[in-house]
């Protein structure tokens, strides 16, 4: 009786740390601002999937909870005829570091964006962050267009 007792806490011991829920996760937010015709005042929010006249962009990325956690940007954008389908605008591995010790956010410069031959082109961000505690990473996606 004593061994079957045994065996049943240790089973529900080691179910306990199988079903244990995941660490908390860093949340990760992408927001672009598009600048205001001369002087360039970084200004005018971009909505996810919109389309901005200007093609100096300022791209934010923030953490949204009370975790610090480096990480990557990528911003690609469709190639013109005879190119890739997506080319890199800006890669870096390591770009930033966030969280409550070294601020909240972290934000680019203004970025000059091209157009294909018909005036027009579509971006994508990506971003993501890995935090100190092993499964603790974040994703975002933002897209936008210019014209």
């Amino acid at each position: 009786m004593r061994h079957i007792f045994a065996v049943t806490v240790l089973c529900t011991a080691l179910a306990g740390l199988a079903f244990a829920a995941p660490p908390t996760s860093p949340q990760l937010a992408i927001s672009v601002t598009a600048c205001s015709p001369s002087p360039c005042t970084p200004d005018q929010p971009v909505k996810f999937g919109g389309i901005i006249q200007n093609q100096t962009p300022t791209i934010t990325i923030t953490v949204t909870s009370n975790f610090a956690c480096s990480g990557q940007l990528a911003l690609t954008a469709l190639g013109a005829p005879g190119f890739p389908p997506e080319v890199f605008i800006i890669t870096s591995p390591g770009l930033f570091t966030i969280g409550p010790a070294v601020g909240g956010s972290v934000t680019t410069l203004p970025i000059i964006l091209g157009v294909l031959p018909n005036g027009t082109n579509a971006f994508k961000i990506s971003a993501s962050c890995n935090g100190a505690v092993n499964g603790q990473f974040a994703f975002a996606v933002f897209e936008f267009s210019t014209r």
